[in-house]
């Protein structure tokens, strides 16, 4: 038989609940728990707890307490139930956002043990490193995932409801000089100290120490490809052995791979060649950036480059854009570069990457007259 406590608003990791509880007391086990009502008034949780006693009278029911689901053996079941609906690229980008998760909300909480401000904590503190755009994304994977736990009965409000979307940004090309291209290929390749905190192996206490690290091997590779050719990370994700003519110095990107669905050869240099050349002697694989992660732990992974480096934060795009920038700088012809970069129309060039390089120019410009106008003030006023 079930007791029900008159039902009250408690107490989850230090914040109200929004719905009413009741206190349910099993006479036959003599266990308690506590079971939500789903209302946010008393005199419809009241009701809700009498409908709970006439069922539970007329049927003969034992009522039993809900699960407690930990949240990371919830996450663990749902990524397994991704693995089939998911090419394995895209269920990379589900486990960087599970991990975060377990990190801010905790492995061993309940979910029945989370409320709305747990949430809301959470992408608050992914907002201090991640865009708009990111958020987003992460935002839909959350709800999906709580769908998924009550679906299961293991969860029975959607926690991330209050979670707005945010407002992304225009996005603005950024194209790299060379002295910061130089910067950021070194900090992909160079072992950097990081500091960590937790308890090390044989210790029971929680210690801050310092490792030393180096970037993941596709790193460099990948931006160092894309600096030099101007390729789209689609293209190159799909790039094969097959299309890499080195001793022609050529890459012969077939249409299939490429957004346009027209096939392209790309002119390498030495140092291009050299690289492919390494990647070539040690590869198992057809393809040459075998292993290739999802895009956005690549994007993650540069955006730590560049702040190691010290430039500003850069998209995965930004050094197809950097390619153009440096053609355009070069003197190559608007069409030419417009068919070395694989667009269909050369307007598509002059309106997202030549308007904003020649607005750059007119930066550079007005800072070159603004320190000569101040040189030349300078020697009028010693001749005064």
């Amino acid at each position: 038989m079930l007791r029900y406590s008159s039902p009250r608003r408690i107490k989850i990791r230090g914040s109200r609940t929004r719905y009413f509880y009741s206190r349910v007391y099993d006479t036959e086990t003599r266990k308690r728990h506590f079971r939500s009502t789903g209302r946010t008034s008393l005199t419809a949780a009241q009701e809700q707890v009498k409908t709970w006693e006439i069922e539970d009278a007329r049927t003969g029911r034992v009522q039993k307490p809900p699960e407690q689901k930990p949240l990371g053996q919830a996450i663990k079941e749902w990524l397994q139930y991704k693995t089939k609906k998911l090419t394995p690229e895209a269920l990379e980008g589900y486990r960087a956002y599970t991990k975060g998760w377990t990190e801010n909300l905790g492995v061993g909480i309940s979910l029945r043990g989370l409320d709305q401000k747990d949430v809301e904590r959470h992408f608050d503190l992914r907002a201090e490193t991640a865009a708009a755009g990111t958020l987003n994304r992460e935002r839909q994977a959350i709800r999906a995932f709580f769908k998924w736990a009550r679906g299961r009965k293991w969860l029975e409000d959607d926690l991330a409801a209050s979670i707005e979307r945010r407002k992304e940004p225009k996005r603005t090309i950024r194209a790299l000089s060379d002295d910061e291209a130089a910067k950021l290929l070194t900090a992909c390749s160079r072992e950097y100290t990081v500091t960590k905190t937790g308890m090390r192996q044989g210790s029971k206490e929680v210690t801050t120490w310092e490792q030393r690290t180096s970037p993941p091997a596709w790193l460099h590779p990948t931006v160092m490809l894309l600096w030099k050719t101007g390729m789209r990370l689609g293209t190159l994700a799909a790039l094969q052995w097959e299309h890499v003519d080195l001793p022609g110095r050529t890459l012969r990107l077939p249409p299939e791979i490429m957004k346009t669905d027209e096939g392209l050869d790309v002119l390498i240099d030495d140092e291009t060649a050299a690289l492919l050349g390494k990647l070539k002697a040690r590869a198992n694989s057809m393809l040459v950036m075998a292993g290739l992660p999802h895009r956005t732990v690549i994007r993650r992974a540069l955006l730590q480059a560049a702040k190691r480096a010290g430039i500003r934060p850069l998209r995965v795009h930004d050094l197809r854009a950097s390619w153009i920038s440096r053609a355009y700088r070069a003197g190559v012809d608007m069409e030419v570069t417009a068919s070395m970069a694989g667009h269909a129309d050369v307007r598509t060039t002059k309106k997202h990457y030549i308007a904003f390089e020649e607005q750059e120019l007119r930066k550079d410009a007005m800072k070159k007259l603004s320190k000569k106008s101040k040189s030349s003030k300078g020697g009028l006023d010693s001749l005064a």
